[in-house]
Formats: structure tokens, sequence, C-alpha cells
């Protein structure tokens, strides 16, 4: 991937990761600290996604050019910035679970199904 592919993909992924309150603060962190690097050189309002009226491809073509256009698509710092925040969300787990003592028995996930079936012990003996 270009590198101003990486750094529009990672503005696309925060403005919609970051806003999930599922989001961990290391996530959010690095995507303050993408966000703080691409301030040096642009205004807030270029950052904060696409206005009501306007399409989300455009939006994206003026991020683009706004890029291009200070050479932040050059910046080593700043790409290593955006491949970094999109390691970490791809890589977070979408549930974080502590386990403190003794467990039996632990499902997670979106999907998961339990079968229990219970047998009675033999009443004959």
């Amino acid at each position: 991937m270009e590198p101003i592919s990486i750094i529009v993909h990672a503005v696309l992924t925060g403005l919609q990761f970051v806003a999930d309150k599922g989001a961990g603060e290391m996530v959010k962190d690095a995507y303050a600290n993408l966000k703080k690097h691409l301030l040096k050189k642009l205004d807030s309002h270029d950052l904060a996604g696409p206005r009501p009226d306007e399409k989300l491809e455009d939006w994206t073509s003026r991020l683009e050019q706004l890029i291009k256009t200070n050479g932040l698509d050059k910046d080593p710092a700043l790409v290593a910035n955006a491949e970094r925040f999109l390691s970490l969300v791809t890589t977070t787990a979408k549930f974080n679970v502590n386990i403190h003592g003794s467990v039996k028995s632990f499902i997670q996930g979106d999907g998961s199904q339990i079968n229990v079936s219970f047998i009675e012990p033999n009443k004959d003996k």
C-alpha cells in the first residue's frame, strides 16, 4: 500500500474505530498521536470527517490532496504512526477479559453457543 493510502486509511479507521466506546486506551492514544502529527500541517476540521452534505469519497479525495500538497506522504514518521495505529486496530481483540482465580468454564464471542446435557445418576445402585 502506498504511504498516502496508509495515512488516509488510518484516518478513516480512526474516525470509525475510536468513536466506538469499545476502543482501548492504547488504540485511542495511537490515534491521538497520529492526529497530532497530522495537525502540524493540517487544520482540525480537515480531519473531522466528511461534512453532512459531503460524500465520503469527496472528503477522502480532499484529504488525499491535502496530504500530497503538504508532503505528508513523504514523512516516514507519519507513515510509521499510521501503520502502528492500523496494526493496533487489527490486532486489538474485541473483548477485553481479565480473569482472576479459578475458572471452571469460560465462553466468549458474539456467536458463542453452549450445549449442556444433564445425565441423571443411576438410582438402582
